[in-house]
């Protein structure tokens, strides 16, 4: 951004806002006809003017050769004026040119055409349409080379202003208008759309112009001289005038800002004469007058780096309307029919409100709503009580309250912000009484303006005003985002304005800037929900401020953090460069040894970042974080640690090797007293009433309660393998073996084979458990229990005819069953009624017996012929159960079984039963003794 110009000391008494309204107003009331010095545009449609040339005939366009030629010859070369002479010199004008009266335009609709272009011109010169015309001069033809040196437009006629240029279709290269004036340029090219369209062009009297050399083709024009009628004349120098006029008010108007700094002072609102929707409010939908004053404070907003917005300004304003109820008679005081246009007169003022309903800026970016504005800092364009409202809010006849009405008055207004006020008009809001989505703009806002803060800073360009801007931010942000200072309705904090994106922007910045103050000011915002890459960015910051200023702050930050691994990925980032300062690594150490001190390890991811912490110093793991496990009240998670040590043995000192060989040996005792190491016994169908199946194989599987997972005796094996504690093992696998024996044979595929698949994941690095006889006995006895109990003997066909008891009791059952115990009697005919009959056959199942019935004699006979479909329906269940075994274990591996199941290895794999089994008792791991099954 420029820097403002220095102020004579004439400028130094500065002017009260209310000066510097009304000479704004002033200013801006003549710039709405002064607009730029040189316009130019394209009709959406030429029409062909009908050019006739005396003496030749009409003129066709696009310009053909032909006629290119008969133009020459019926014209002359263009003189130009020197001084009080009229001169050719083609070094300095090279053209050929008609006069008026030589040539003719005879098509009909060309004045309309003419009308239209002029309009165009009038409005975006700023210039009033009444009295004003357009007044054919020449028609000029440039050939190649053709050009016109720089000079200024004589009046060729009285009250002519400007000049209206005219380019006909006819294709051509080069030929460009370059135009200036007072230190600004303009150039108007005509090539691109010369072969079949028309454009035009207009400047003031007093520009200075040329025509650059035509450098092929022809370009052919018509020139119009723009002349006021009723005698008021305009030029640019009008408009250079109105300009530093308006520059000079800004500057008073910024003097007026830097001494006082206040909210009243950091803003003005101009109203516009038109009327534009929150959706075409945007600077090229402008009209008229409203383009011109917006474009030319846009211009010195620029110049001086001031701000400018487009908005919806509303002013509501609530009232008495003065009328009551009278009795029986109706209502007097006010109008005796419905109101003019249906609003009702305010007679008595009780409140006024204005506000901006919608502010964005000239790139259509919506900035702000519903932004309260003092009426102090709106500049309007008479009384509002002159107009109708939009719109009115009318309460009626409420008992014996007046009657009142809320009218309101919108209109499209311009807001100029001076320079280094820019925060405090976005960002400085009454965040209790704006909405969320007001807040959220707000946040978006502020990452806008910290981005185009630190992309000056990486060009080099950072200015005062931009480092002043960034104060301000990070002063609304520490005030705004800070808890005690803000509420909801309820008297609840509300939620932050601003996003930890911002607040780390601004930390980051400081940090870059080496300026505690502010790096401080958003630090003490409250650190709930931060992100942790704040604390990488508060480590960067140590190195630049040193540690003791910010102690306090940290202390907080850590007391506010509820869960171990939170506390320590925050000192963690902290103090991620303490290897080079010893004064860091023993704030770290002292915060840590505090951290485990206190810590209420429950979560996983704290013992994640716990074993993190082990693995960054041995020093602190023998020192605090073994003591710190030892407290954990969730075993599981004490395990997980455990397990994780114990598997870095190998990478770590002896001494901390020693320490972690102890600690284990401590809690591993109590890890399994407190988990269990057990199955319930009370087995269960896992639904009132139903059975539930594994596969096809037809066993029930009751639903088992583990007092501690698969995964954790696996990692309590691996831990007591690490160490060497082989008596702790022992037990531990009595414990499993025990459990195998007992519990229902439908739970061991479930659970105990699936864990023989952990043990081997757990174990995968340590081949030689395969041939570790505690290992090998595990197996021997999970497997053997499995096939034995599980899949079970083969069942052998029946040796002669007897069958299971069935029945009730009754005499025809008692019958039945002599039937079907006796060894030698296959059929048997039971000659009855039909109901005892029928009351047999619901007790024999089809699949076992044969039953058929003889329909003659009385009465009927029931022949009954037994079968083996009994035997044929075991043996099939046994045949799957078989199958899925075999799948179950050789899933296991092949080589790892050959070498733990050792002698037992076919037979198991064969899954047609494994020896004799035997008991004994054993000793567990809490001092008890067990019943385990051992093989043969």
């Amino acid at each position: 951004m420029p820097s403002l110009p220095h102020r004579s000391p004439a400028d130094e008494s500065p002017l009260k806002l209310s000066e510097v309204k009304e000479q704004l107003e002033a200013c801006l009331s003549n710039v709405q006809r002064l607009g730029s010095f040189a316009v130019s545009g394209s009709p959406r449609q030429c029409a062909n003017p009908g050019v006739f040339v005396n003496g030749v005939g009409s003129i066709g366009l696009p310009l053909s050769d032909r006629d290119a030629r008969a133009l020459v010859e019926a014209s002359h070369e263009a003189p130009f004026g020197k001084g009080s002479e009229t001169i050719v010199d083609v070094n300095v004008r090279k053209t050929w040119e008609l006069n008026a009266d030589a040539f003719e335009l005879q098509n009909p609709a060309w004045p309309a055409e003419l009308a239209t272009m002029l309009q165009d011109v009038l409005q975006r010169m700023g210039i009033p349409k009444l009295g004003v015309k357009a007044e054919l001069y020449k028609m000029l033809l440039y050939e190649e080379g053709a050009m016109f040196k720089p000079h200024q437009d004589s009046e060729k006629a009285p009250g002519m202003f400007a000049t209206l240029v005219v380019c006909l279709p006819s294709k051509h290269e080069g030929g460009n208008v370059r135009l200036s004036h007072a230190g600004k340029h303009m150039i108007f090219q005509t090539a691109e759309t010369s072969a079949f369209d028309c454009n035009y062009m207009a400047w003031f009297s007093d520009v200075v112009h040329e025509v650059l050399p035509v450098t092929s083709g022809r370009r052919l024009v018509l020139t119009y001289n723009i002349i006021n009628t009723l005698g008021v004349h305009a030029s640019a120098s009008d408009i250079v005038k109105s300009s530093t006029r308006l520059r000079n008010i800004f500057l008073s108007w910024q003097h007026l800002y830097d001494n006082k700094k206040d909210r009243e002072s950091s803003m003005l609102v101009y109203q516009l004469e038109h009327q534009y929707t929150q959706v075409s409010l945007h600077f090229h939908a402008l009209k008229g007058a409203d383009k011109q004053i917006v474009s030319t404070l846009k211009q010195t907003c620029s110049e001086l780096g001031f701000h400018i917005y487009l908005a919806i300004l509303e002013r509501v304003v609530l009232g008495d309307t003065g009328e009551h109820e009278d009795g029986d008679y109706g209502y007097y005081g006010g109008y005796d029919d419905e109101p003019l246009d249906n609003f009702h007169e305010i007679v008595d003022v009780i409140e006024e409100d204005v506000k901006l309903l919608q502010v964005v800026d000239l790139a259509e970016n919506v900035v702000a709503n519903d932004m309260d504005v003092h009426d102090d800092n709106v500049i309007t364009r008479g009384h509002y009580s002159d107009e109708d409202p939009q719109e009115e809010d009318y309460s009626g006849f409420t008992g014996n309250e007046g009657v009142t009405a809320t009218h309101f008055y919108r209109h499209t207004a311009v807001v100029v912000v001076p320079r280094g006020a820019r925060v405090s008009f976005l960002l400085d809001r009454e965040i209790d009484s704006i909405s969320q989505e007001a807040r959220n703009q707000m946040d978006l806002i502020a990452k806008g303006l910290l981005h185009e803060i630190s992309s000056e800073n990486q060009e080099n360009s950072s200015s005062d005003n931009s480092w002043e801007e960034f104060l301000q931010i990070c002063d609304v942000v520490a005030r705004n985002n800070d808890p005690s200072r803000r509420s909801n309705r309820y008297g609840l904090p509300s939620t932050a304005p601003f996003s930890s994106q911002v607040v780390e922007q601004l930390l980051r910045f400081s940090v870059q800037k080496a300026h505690l103050s502010s790096f401080m000011a958003v630090l003490l915002v409250d650190s709930t929900g931060l992100p942790f890459s704040i604390y990488s960015i508060i480590g960067e910051a140590i190195g630049v401020f040193g540690l003791e200023p910010l102690k306090p702050q940290l202390h907080l930050f850590l007391e506010r953090m509820p869960t171990f691994s939170e506390r320590f990925q925050a000192i963690e980032k902290i103090a991620k460069n303490r290897a080079s300062s010893t004064e860091v690594q023993s704030w770290y150490t002292d915060q840590l040894g505090v951290t485990l001190s206190s810590a209420d390890f429950t979560a996983p991811e704290d013992v994640d970042w716990l074993i993190i912490a082990a693995q960054d110093d041995e020093t602190i793991l023998s020192s605090h974080i073994l003591s710190a496990v030892k407290k954990m009240s969730d075993k599981s998670l004490m395990l997980t640690f455990l397990v994780a040590l114990a598997k870095r043995l190998g990478s770590i000192s002896q001494t901390s090797k020693a320490a972690i060989t102890d600690a284990i040996k401590d809690t591993l005792p109590t890890i399994i007293e407190q988990l269990g190491l057990q199955f319930s016994s009370n087995a269960r169908d896992s639904y009132s009433g139903k059975r539930q199946k594994i596969g096809e194989v037809g066993h029930v599987v009751p639903e088992v309660q583990y007092h501690i997972s698969r995964r954790h005796i696996a990692d309590l094996l691996f831990i007591s393998f690490s160490l060497g504690l082989e008596a702790v093992m022992d037990q531990m696998i009595a414990k499993i073996a025990e459990q195998a024996a007992s519990v229902p044979a439908e739970i061991l595929p479930r659970d105990f084979v699936p864990f023989l698949e952990v043990i081997l994941d757990a174990f995968a690095s340590q081949k030689g458990i395969y041939s570790n006889p505690h290992f090998q006995f595990l197996f021997q006895q999970l497997l053997g229990n499995y096939v034995n109990r599980y899949v079970e003997k083969e069942p052998m066909p029946p040796t002669d005819w007897s069958r299971p008891r069935r029945g009730c009791g009754c005499k025809d059952c008692k019958e039945l069953n002599r039937f079907l115990t006796n060894p030698a009697m296959a059929t048997c005919p039971f000659s009855m009624a039909e109901h005892r009959r029928t009351h047999l056959e619901r007790q024999l199942d089809p699949s076992e017996y044969q039953m058929k019935t003889e329909r003659y004699g009385s009465p009927y006979t029931l022949v009954v012929t037994k079968t083996n479909g009994g035997y044929q329906k075991v043996h099939q269940k046994w045949v799957q159960r078989r199958t899925h075994a075999q799948k179950t274990v050789m899933a296991l591996g092949s080589d790892a079984l050959k070498t733990l199941l050792g002698d037992l290895y076919e037979s198991i794999i064969d899954c047609r039963g494994v020896a004799s089994l035997n008991v004994t008792r054993v000793s567990t791991v809490d001092g008890g003794q067990a019943d385990v099954i051992l093989l043969d």
